[in-house]
């Protein structure tokens, strides 16, 4: 990473401006591409409203990956508030794309996955704090700071093979130097560990010395930074805010692309040298050049071929099949208890309408990266357009992952965070508003429209009526917006007692191409309105 004085990334650096040696030779950059982060299934699309579906379409820099490790045990009792605000704040300057994990260190006691959400984020963060003694011994020191360090790589370990970088964000009051007391023993080796793993994850790694009333240096974290390539140590103590740097650095980063050297061997770990000669200009970057066979596909990339189980429990993302994935959330089949079984409704296709599609499955992940439900597509399942998948869930959020495989070895996978929860109106509760295109006379799944006169929203409503039920669905270019249409669905009972589906259809012909939400509101006679809306993508004809 290149920056200003201000943090901000420079953009405009060429393979001149930068001096690089691997493993103290001097080496020759070939090309400099500056990659941008962009918001997760944007799909490249400009717009306010929640993307119509998520997918790995395009060549730019997916949304960036942020974990937080806060070490609790470091951390005196009450100094908890100030990082919890930090991390607070540093949250609310994220783009919706951005993936954050949180941890605690050297006891995992908050894991929270990329899947999870930003919400889920905030509420372990919240429930984070101070745990650190009254009085420690040098040995407890001492074990707290290896069993972090042995934390911090397996972390990081878990994360090799990474596509794009990792920010890797720190926090503790203070690490011992390499020492032995009593039973606990820090070694130089605990720490240069880290280099190796930092670079096989394509990790930048900030430390933060997370307590307020200390400004003094302390040589571990000073070692961690180090190590790592992180430079210097961020101090909360200090004048202004130590994530808002990290923030705006980490917005762009360079690829430096340069020719093997003889010496060079597969799975070595070099030592990595980094100057940029134009005044006014800082750069950040890791300590270590992992060195990976030449010729082996990358993830996503053409010639290799993984399998979509495997690709399920791979966090690595795969362009090489451009797909759109969307998931709606309904009750399940038959259940109307009152913590109801949920039913995950998946449609995927390729982005290029022409391609066979011979092997797809989707999964969901949830906050402790396992995967507790998953299913496959059948041979009538591979051939529709979109694919429609279906599997039951229980309430939470999660990541879901589809994968598939075309018939010219193409691999593909596709990450979208989903809440599994009904939304209430009232005693009533909405499933997903499922939008349909119209065609030959019969409403079917689609994920994208272009010559349809009218879509059809279809959208599940459960629980006893006892009043008079209103509802409406809006088409609008935004989501608070005026509406540019408004229909009045239509009900009908279901064979079970408690469930209702409602149909409305949205003119949409005079639309020019781009993204339009529609609106659902349902109201029982003197209860609260629910709202579900729904975001959908004409394209150009």
């Amino acid at each position: 990473m290149a920056v200003s004085a201000d943090g901000r990334p420079v953009a405009d650096l060429k393979a001149a401006d930068v001096a690089l040696k691997v493993g103290g030779k001097n080496r020759t950059i070939k090309s400099l591409q500056l990659m941008r982060f962009e918001a997760a299934g944007s799909g490249g699309a400009s717009s306010s409203l929640p993307p119509p579906f998520a997918t790995n379409e395009g060549s730019g820099a997916p949304s960036r990956s942020i974990i937080i490790v806060i070490e609790d045990e470091s951390l005196r009792p009450g100094a908890e508030r100030e990082v919890r605000a930090e991390v607070s704040k540093f949250l609310d300057g994220l783009g919706p794309g951005d993936r954050v994990a949180l941890a605690t260190a050297p006891r995992d006691v908050a894991r929270v996955g990329f899947g999870a959400g930003l919400a889920r984020v905030r509420e372990a963060l919240g429930q984070i704090t101070g745990r650190m003694p009254a009085s420690m011994s040098d040995s407890d020191r001492l074990c707290r700071t290896r069993d972090t360090l042995l934390s911090l790589r397996n972390q990081l370990s878990a994360l090799a093979g990474a596509e794009t970088p990792i920010t890797l964000i720190v926090f503790s009051s203070a690490m011992s130097v390499p020492a032995t007391s009593g039973a606990c023993e820090v070694t130089t080796q605990h720490y240069q560990a880290l280099g190796p793993a930092a670079a096989a994850a394509r990790a930048n790694v900030y430390v933060v010395q997370q307590d307020a009333t200390v400004s003094q240096r302390n040589d571990g974290l000073e070692n961690l930074a180090g190590v790592t390539g992180a430079g210097a140590v961020l101090r909360m103590s200090g004048p202004t805010s130590p994530l808002t740097r990290v923030a705006s650095e980490t917005a762009a980063y360079y690829v430096a692309t340069l020719d093997a050297d003889s010496g060079d061997r597969p799975g070595q770990s070099q030592r990595l040298e980094l100057k940029v000669n134009r005044d006014g200009v800082t750069t950040r970057s890791r300590s270590e050049l992992l060195i990976t066979r030449a010729g082996a596909p990358a993830a996503g990339a053409k010639g290799g071929t993984t399998p979509p189980r495997d690709m399920l429990r791979d966090a690595r993302p795969f362009r090489d099949l451009p797909l759109r994935v969307a998931a709606f959330v309904s009750r399940a089949p038959g259940d109307n208890k009152i913590a109801p079984t949920l039913g995950v409704m998946v449609m995927a296709e390729p982005v290029d309408p022409s391609v066979k599609i011979t092997a797809a499955t989707a999964g969901l992940v949830d906050a402790s990266g396992k995967i507790p439900v998953q299913s496959s597509a059948d041979e009538k399942q591979l051939g529709g357009r979109p694919m429609v998948l279906l599997f039951a869930a229980t309430q939470g959020t999660y990541r879901l992952r589809f994968a598939a495989v075309d018939g010219a070895g193409r691999s593909g996978a596709v990450d979208q965070e989903i809440v599994a929860e009904l939304t209430p109106a009232g005693p009533l509760k909405l499933g997903a508003l499922v939008l349909t295109a119209f065609r030959n006379n019969a409403a079917v799944p689609a994920l994208t429209y272009r010559d349809e006169e009218k879509i059809v929203g279809v959208m599940e409503m459960y629980g006893q009526v006892t009043g008079q039920v209103s509802a409406r669905m809006e088409l609008a270019s935004s989501l608070d917006g005026p509406a540019l249409s408004t229909t009045q669905p239509g009900g009908r009972q279901t064979s079970e007692a408690d469930k209702f589906i409602l149909t409305g259809e949205i003119p949409i012909a005079s639309l020019a191409p781009g993204d339009y939400v529609v609106r659902a509101f349902v109201k029982l006679e003197g209860q609260p309105e629910g709202k579900v809306i729904r975001t959908f993508r004409k394209l150009p004809k």
